[in-house]
């Protein structure tokens, strides 16, 4: 008998002529090396995309990739093709991920349309969910038919350039001073707005017809340019401030003087006198209170 490399080499160049698959269990599974042959592994024929299907793929896997054409239909035909449409699709949604965020962080500055249904924006999110779909399809006939189905633009160049180009542009939206563009609302309208229309024209614009970063270091040189020139406004001096007027506070209460009664003696005693005229007052006191058993004296003294 033959030795065992042999007879998986022969074995594997049967399956490119006649055009099998190799089956484990019922499960597709690449084809194995030589050596590798397993005898739970079955040939089966491979199910294959509809002719038409298959064209229309390996059209847009060209236009969009530049994946080579394959000369007829085969398994090994669509594993090639399938396998080159996932790997630039995985090396892809990344950069297509950023540049849909920034669009959409500066659509306003950017003077995008939400809801337009063409354009630049638009075509960057058909792009996005073009690439997770195909990067993440295991089977190769199902994402030869995924591709030749998917709801593409009318040009397909336009989300090609989109996504080849979307590193680029994403880099330039996250890394561009848009406190200029800010700024720009201090500047005269007939100055600023042929600014931001440019800047609006080609952000509205595929990247196919009119490349953004260029058009963003233009804006930039603009903005600064107009910023520069216009001289700041005139600022008068503050108006005079009223001056403050505090209340006026109510004086002192006097102290309460119940009225003069017919017992209430006043004096008024110069300072020079004082110790006289307090003996004095002492002694007619004592005489007043003879036969005054539980009376009191009150005595109200002030300085004047």
């Amino acid at each position: 008998g033959m030795v065992r490399d042999v007879e998986d080499l022969l074995i594997l160049v049967w399956t490119l002529l006649e055009d099998r698959e190799f089956v484990r269990h019922g499960t597709r599974v690449p084809r194995p090396a030589i050596g590798a042959l397993a005898p739970d592994l079955v040939l089966r024929p491979p199910r294959l995309p509809d002719a038409g299907v298959w064209a229309e793929a390996m059209r847009r896997a060209e236009a969009l990739w530049g994946v080579p054409r394959e000369p007829r239909l085969s398994a090994a035909g669509v594993g090639r093709v399938a396998s080159a449409v996932r790997a630039k699709a995985s090396g892809q949604r990344g950069d297509a991920a950023r540049l849909v965020t920034a669009l959409g962080k500066h659509a306003g500055a950017l003077g995008l349309d939400d809801h337009a249904v063409t354009g630049r924006r638009h075509t960057a999110r058909r792009a996005l969910e073009l690439v997770e779909s195909l990067a993440a399809q295991r089977d190769d006939t199902a994402l030869v038919e995924e591709l030749a189905l998917a709801d593409l633009p009318a040009e397909p160049q336009a989300l090609a350039t989109s996504l080849a180009s979307a590193g680029t542009v994403a880099g330039k939206l996250e890394t561009f001073d848009w406190d200029l563009v800010q700024a720009l609302d201090g500047v005269a309208a007939e100055v600023a707005s042929p600014i931001r229309e440019a800047l609006a024209q080609a952000a509205r614009a595929e990247e196919l017809h009119a490349a953004l970063a260029p058009v963003l270091d233009a804006a930039r040189r603009d903005a600064l340019r107009v910023i520069v020139a216009t001289p700041p406004p005139v600022v008068g001096p503050p108006p005079p401030v009223p001056p403050v007027v505090e209340p006026e506070r109510p004086g002192p209460t006097p102290p309460h003087e119940p009225p003069a009664g017919p017992d209430d003696i006043v004096l008024t005693i110069p300072v020079g006198e004082l110790h006289h005229r307090l003996m004095q007052v002492e002694r007619d006191i004592r005489v007043a209170l003879r036969g005054q058993q539980g009376s009191r004296v009150r005595i109200t003294w002030r300085l004047e």
